[in-house]
């Protein structure tokens, strides 16, 4: 019998999971790779059971489709994993504390009884009597001895168990936050920073804004050329607008074709500049076809901007960008233009 986490069973699994990967839009995507290997995997009956309802419906799955699958699948699953992941490392924490809580009892009665230890002694009238005192207060010192030696080695063992739950923490949290096919943040770890740079008060009002880009045209692109085409239009993008942030810049792809850019004190002058360059540095992406396809259209953006407002909400920030976006699609697209 093959071993569920054996070499050979991965192997298996990856013979069944690559025809079905061929046959949809992502293709050999990470994305799709992840999706399939647990389809043929089996041991998740969610997964299996709405994605052959999704091909009752088509036969061919898309990208979006895809990526709707894997998120409620298997990155909702990092975050059950997370949460697992937590109550393992408080339940580290409880036993530690037991230990601590423990050596504290046997310490604090060993220090009463050194208290009245030499009051004992001093009222001995016998040998037999001060060596019966001797041996009790021996016996409770070794008592206080093996509870320190057992708490000493509850936090040394606990130590690396700690070390090792963190550093999966971590993993579980940047996975989750992060879009497969980019490597950028998503928006669900994009509105995450932004909260978190909000609560720290780190979003300064007059020196913070905001971008949000959307690649003109790309369903053109999907439809005539393809979903595996357009999602190397996505990275392609992604990587141009990767190159133009940095410090404390992030940027995020927030939607299907849309992009954000927190640009923490930049007032909108500046803010403008950054997305400029960005929709001219659109030009230098060249993202080939096969032989004797018709050559792809250059890839434009348009980009909408806006600089916080003193008190503004994070929503009403976010809403004036995005129609600042929708302004300079209709003004003819490939341009920038900030909100009102």
């Amino acid at each position: 019998m093959i071993e569920d986490d054996s070499p050979e069973r991965s192997a298996e699994i990856l013979r069944l999971a690559l025809p079905l990967m061929s046959k949809h839009a992502p293709g050999f995507q990470p994305v799709s790779y992840a999706l399939w290997y647990q389809y043929a995997h089996g041991g998740n009956g969610a997964l299996r059971t709405e994605v052959d309802e999704a091909l009752r419906d088509e036969q061919r799955l898309s990208l979006s489709r895809t990526q709707v699958l894997y998120q409620r699948h298997l990155i909702d699953g990092a975050e059950q994993a997370f949460t697992r992941a937590r109550a393992g490392l408080l339940d580290v924490l409880t036993s530690v504390q037991g230990s601590v809580d423990l050596a504290a009892g046997n310490t604090a009665d060993f220090n009463d009884s050194l208290a009245s230890f030499g009051d004992e002694l001093a009222g001995c009238d016998r040998i037999e009597d001060m060596r019966a005192k001797t041996a009790a207060m021996a016996a409770q010192a070794g008592q206080v001895s093996e509870s320190l030696r057992q708490l000493d080695g509850a936090l040394a063992g606990s130590r690396g168990e700690i070390q090792q739950l963190t550093e999966a923490l971590a993993r579980m949290r940047e996975e989750a936050d992060t879009d497969a096919l980019t490597g950028l943040r998503n928006r669900r770890g994009f509105d995450r920073e932004l909260a978190r740079l909000a609560s720290e008060g780190n979003l300064l009002v007059a020196r913070t804004s905001l971008l949000i880009l959307d690649i003109d045209h790309f369903k053109r692109v999907n439809d005539t050329c393809g979903h595996l085409f357009g999602d190397r239009v996505l990275q392609g993008v992604a990587r141009a607008v990767a190159s133009m942030v940095k410090g404390r810049d992030l940027a995020a792809r927030i939607g299907g074709e849309e992009f954000a850019v927190l640009l923490p004190e930049t007032e909108l002058a500046g803010a403008l500049r950054v997305a400029d360059q960005i929709r001219l540095g659109m030009a230098g992406i060249r993202i080939r076809r096969p032989a004797g396809e018709k050559p792809m259209d250059p890839v434009t953006v348009s980009v909408g901007v806006a600089q916080r407002l003193p008190s503004e909400s994070l929503e009403s920030w976010f809403e004036r960008a995005d129609k600042a976006l929708y302004k300079a699609k209709n003004k003819g697209r490939n341009r920038v233009e900030k909100a009102d």
